[in-house]
């Protein structure tokens, strides 16, 4: 049985590669919510603002546990707010795996565990 849902939200996780020196990565991972758009509403958001809009469009939330902010003395908890997106989506690296996880989960690709 398949069910219809028009307002679908779901955990994914997310695969960061942060470049460092020497030419290799590190491979930071944390979980967002994400609600499903139309293709309509996807390509608006693509048409809008290209990756920045559609990550704002289709993000809800995030765990604030695995997501933190580098201060002075260590990391702290940074909890889903429009301005902390806003500071994710600056970042490219984020924003690139936002996107390529976004579109892996509702192009039927698995998550990797």
């Amino acid at each position: 049985m398949f069910i219809l849902n028009e307002t679908h939200e779901y955990d994914w996780p997310v695969e960061v590669e942060v470049p460092q020196d020497g030419g290799s990565f590190a491979r930071q991972r944390f979980t967002a919510r994400f609600r499903v758009l139309g293709r309509a509403a996807v390509q608006a958001a693509l048409d809008e603002g290209g990756d920045d809009a559609l990550v704002r469009a289709v993000t809800t939330g995030w765990n604030a546990d695995e997501v933190r902010v580098e201060e002075a003395g260590g990391h702290r908890p940074l909890p889903f707010t429009a301005e902390n997106l806003s500071r994710i989506v600056a970042n490219p690296f984020v924003r690139a795996a936002m996107v390529n996880a976004y579109l892996g989960s509702i192009s039927g690709r698995r998550a990797k565990n």
